[in-house]
């Protein structure tokens, strides 16, 4: 259940960054990688908020 959750919150702030940021990558691989970690890691921090919150 705690995988969904991060994969759904990871989501939901790759979705949300791209609504408040235009992006341009200069670097496509670099600028995807650390694209992609940041909203994992944001993600996963995100769900362990949500289930501290609910436990």
């Amino acid at each position: 259940m705690a995988t969904v959750l991060v994969i759904v919150c990871t989501i939901i702030v790759w979705i949300l960054y791209h609504k408040l940021f235009h992006v341009t990558y200069f670097d496509l691989g670099n600028g995807c990688l650390m694209e992609v970690m940041g909203c994992v890691f944001v993600g996963f921090l995100l769900s362990v908020f949500i289930s501290q919150l609910f436990s």
